[in-house]
C-alpha cells in the first residue's frame, strides 16, 4: 500500500538541503501480455510496444509497465512515467533505470518505463522527441491493462537527458500546432528531474550531445531550442522537484539551481535538493546510501503532487 505519512520527513530533508543551497534485465514478454512475478518481488512487469513508426523501430519503442501486486482499487494508484537518459545517444535504454522502476512499484505505484530512439539509431531531431511524446501519452492507453491507475496523478521522472525530456513534458501543451510533441494526451501533475539537463545551452559547454540531438547550435537552429529547451518551454503551473548531486561533473548542479530559480520567479512551485558528494550516476543507484531519500522524495511527489514540491525559500 502506498505510504501517506512520509511527507513531513521528506519535506524536512528537502528544506534543510534547499536552505543550505544546497541494469538489471527487464522481463520481456509479448506486447499486452502481463508476466507476474508477485511471488518474487510483489511487482508484475510487462512489455508494451507503442505506435512504432516503422517495423524496425518496435524494439526502441517498447515500454515496460510495473505494477504492485496485488493491484489496488480501480483508479486509486498514482502513476510514475520514468524516462532514461544517456545523452540522447545510442546505447543506454530503459533497462538501466529498471531497478528504479521496481523500487517505485514496490512502494505501491504504477510505473511506466519508456524507451525512445536516440542519435545513431534513427533518433535525433525530431524523432527522439516525437517518440518520447508518444511513449508518455501511451500511458493513457494502458488503462484497460492497469485499471488501478489514477491518470489524474501522473508524475514524470527523468534522469540526465531524460530529465530534459521530463521537464519538457510539462510544457508540451504550450507548443504550437504541428510542433514535435504538441497536443499532449498527458499533462503531468508534477515533474521530478534527477541530475537533469535543464539548460541545453549550458550543456553545450560540457559536450556535443545537445548539438547532435538537435542537429545544430542555438545560432544554427534557434527554433528547435525554443521548442524543447526546458528553460524556454517552462510552465510554472506544473510543480517541479530537481534533485542533483554536488559532485556531478557531467551535468553541473547549477543547471538545476538556475531552473528552479526561474520557475519560482514565474510564480511556480519548485524545489531544489542538492545531495552532498554524489555524482551523476549515483542519484539513480538504488544501492547508494542516498537512494531511500531520493525514493521517498519521488513517491511523496507522486502521491501528493503540488503540496509535496513546495519547499521553504532560503
Amino acid at each position: 500500500m502506498v505510504s501517506r505519512g512520509r511527507t513531513g520527513l521528506v519535506i524536512g530533508v528537502a528544506a534543510v538541503v534547499v536552505a543550505a543551497l544546497a541494469i538489471v534485465a527487464v522481463l520481456l514478454v509479448r506486447p499486452w501480455e502481463p508476466a507476474t512475478r508477485a511471488a518474487e518481488t510483489g511487482v508484475s512487469e510487462s512489455a508494451h510496444v507503442y505506435d512504432p513508426a516503422t517495423a524496425d523501430a518496435a524494439d526502441d519503442l517498447t515500454g515496460y509497465l510495473y505494477r504492485p501486486t496485488p493491484p489496488q482499487a480501480a483508479g486509486g494508484t498514482p502513476v510514475i512515467v520514468l524516462i532514461h537518459g544517456g545523452g540522447w545517444l545510442k546505447g543506454p535504454d530503459a533497462s538501466y533505470v529498471a531497478p528504479i522502476a521496481r523500487s517505485l512499484a514496490a512502494e505501491g505505484y504504477v510505473v511506466w518505463n519508456v524507451n525512445y530512439r536516440r542519435v545513431g539509431e534513427g533518433g535525433g531531431w525530431p524523432t527522439t522527441f516525437t517518440d518520447l511524446a508518444r511513449g508518455v501519452d501511451h500511458v493513457m492507453k494502458l488503462r484497460d491493462t492497469a485499471p488501478e491507475m489514477d491518470t489524474s496523478r501522473i508524475t514524470v521522472v527523468g534522469h540526465s537527458a531524460g530529465g530534459q525530456l521530463a521537464a519538457w513534458t510539462a510544457g508540451r501543451h504550450t507548443l504550437p500546432d504541428g510542433a514535435p510533441g504538441a497536443a499532449p494526451a498527458v499533462r503531468p501533475h508534477a515533474v521530478v528531474t534527477l541530475a537533469g539537463v535543464l539548460d541545453m545551452r549550458l550543456s553545450l559547454t560540457k559536450n556535443d550531445h545537445v548539438k547532435r540531438a538537435l542537429g545544430g547550435t542555438p545560432d544554427e537552429v534557434p527554433d528547435r531550442y525554443a521548442l524543447v529547451d526546458p528553460l524556454e518551454r517552462l510552465d510554472p503551473a506544473i510543480p517541479l522537484l530537481a534533485v542533483t548531486g554536488t559532485g556531478d561533473t557531467v551535468v553541473p548542479p547549477r543547471e538545476a539551481a538556475e531552473y528552479v530559480e526561474k520557475h519560482r520567479a514565474r510564480g511556480g512551485s519548485a524545489a531544489l535538493v542538492e545531495l552532498p558528494a554524489i555524482g551523476h550516476g549515483e542519484v539513480i543507484d538504488v544501492h547508494n546510501k542516498w537512494w531511500p531519500t531520493i525514493n521517498s522524495l519521488i513517491t511523496t511527489v507522486a502521491e501528493h503532487g503540488p503540496r509535496a514540491v513546495v519547499a521553504p525559500r532560503p
